[in-house]
């Protein structure tokens, strides 16, 4: 049994490598900070293969910052929802796009959900489900997962998505799911140029006095890390300040259950209407001029500042 949904291309493998990684996860314990390592190291590795070795083609930053999301997203989705076995990874090049793939297995106890899911995903209005969803998030007391990450890769970074689910020999209980995204490569050849909490490459600093919250480095967190910055955001807002400001100009990533968390945040601010609402960002880096707008949709009268 073969079943493909969305963008998948069956003969991918025949095309030129770039690398692959296997990860043995039954001996090797598959951990969630691998994610952002994996997605550092193919976004840097990328960068120099491509834009060094072969003198024809310059991946810019925002190209960059994208594949480094992508891979990220791939692999926190494979890290959540697999089975036990082998974890593969792979780049290869299609054209003049870059095909991120990974291969798992899943329980086959959810692929009617499964299958619920790809299908609305591949036909559907993808704009339209990304804010349902945050709508959605925000509304639920407890959060298991954002459901943002395939949504924003195609919204966010024009990204195709395809989907394979395919039925294992001699196996009842696990099913083989392979997913792959393809990303246009963007050619440039030109270099674009109080309290604290503390996180593996971030940290945020609280100014009860001038309710200025900075937020500093890379964001990968789970979502307990963004619970606890959740629940010190809504103890600064319980004070109703007269404005809260939301300093994101030195924040470097953020992954989708990030914008999930400030969405949440973003709507109760809304809701509650007893507080300014301020978000600065930097286009120093290329995800807040795509993703900071799509907050200042959910609550129109937030002052948004991206310089």
């Amino acid at each position: 049994m073969k079943t493909f949904f969305g963008n998948y291309r069956d003969k991918i493998a025949e095309k030129p490598g770039v690398f692959s990684i296997e990860f043995a996860a039954d001996e090797f314990s598959f951990k969630w900070e691998h994610c952002g390592l994996t997605a550092d190291f193919t976004g840097n590795y990328l960068y120099n293969v491509m834009s060094h070795e072969k003198k024809t083609v310059y991946l810019s930053e925002e190209s960059i910052h994208a594949i480094k999301y992508i891979v990220n997203e791939l692999l926190e989705n494979t890290l959540k929802f697999r089975s036990l076995g082998t974890v593969l990874f792979a780049c290869v090049t299609d054209g003049d796009e870059l095909a991120f793939i990974t291969a798992n297995t899943v329980n086959s106890s959810i692929l009617p959900t499964l299958v619920s899911k790809l299908e609305n995903i591949s036909n559907g209005n993808t704009e339209t489900m990304f804010f349902e969803r945050l709508e959605k998030n925000a509304a639920a007391e407890t959060q298991t997962g954002s459901g943002l990450g395939y949504l924003t890769m195609i919204n966010d970074y024009g990204a195709k998505i395809g989907w394979k689910i395919e039925s294992i020999p001699d196996e009842k209980e696990c099913l083989r799911f392979e997913t792959m995204v393809f990303l246009k490569i963007i050619n440039n050849k030109k270099e674009v140029n109080e309290m604290e909490m503390k996180g593996s490459g971030y940290n945020l600093n609280f100014d009860e006095k001038t309710g200025v919250v900075s937020f500093k480095g890379t964001f990968r967190c789970s979502n307990e890390e963004y619970a606890e910055i959740t629940k010190t955001l809504n103890e600064l807002a319980g004070n109703k300040p007269e404005k809260i400001t939301l300093d994101l100009t030195e924040m470097e990533f953020l992954n989708s259950s990030g914008i999930n968390m400030f969405a949440k945040f973003v709507i109760s601010m809304r809701n509650k209407g007893e507080t300014m609402l301020e978000m600065k960002g930097s286009n120093k880096f290329p995800w807040q001029g795509k993703s900071l707008p799509n907050l200042k949709k959910l609550y129109p009268a937030m002052t948004l500042t991206v310089l």
